[in-house]
């Protein structure tokens, strides 16, 4: 199996995002897919076809997001170490520190 350093996931959240549109907002949440028994997982609903017997499809079922650099917590509850206004792409959160760190002034992991 293999491992990658901090580094490594850091540079890879970079690429996959520098090309992204992100706007300043305050987080909401958002629909979700929720296994109706506990052989699944949630994931967050962006329109992909889903197996209806087997996930429900919740409105605002999505409680929270993570930035994908800091893992902090961007919700919609204030509370110490949570960040409720990010910049979002639509999908994707990211706190202000690491947007500013990764994305809008380009430095390197």
């Amino acid at each position: 199996m293999a491992t990658h350093s901090n580094d490594d996931y850091v540079r890879l959240n970079v690429e996959r995002l520098r090309s992204h549109k992100f706007t300043l907002l305050p987080w909401h949440p958002s629909p979700a897919l929720l296994p109706r028994s506990n052989k699944g997982a949630s994931s967050k609903f962006h329109g992909q076809a889903y197996d209806q017997a087997e996930y429900e499809l919740v409105e605002d079922g999505w409680s929270h997001d993570h930035c994908p650099f800091c893992w902090v917590t961007i919700e919609d509850r204030e509370y110490e170490g949570a960040v409720t206004t990010a910049f979002t792409d639509g999908y994707n959160w990211v706190c202000p520190p690491c947007f500013a760190r990764y994305l809008e002034h380009k430095l390197d992991p």
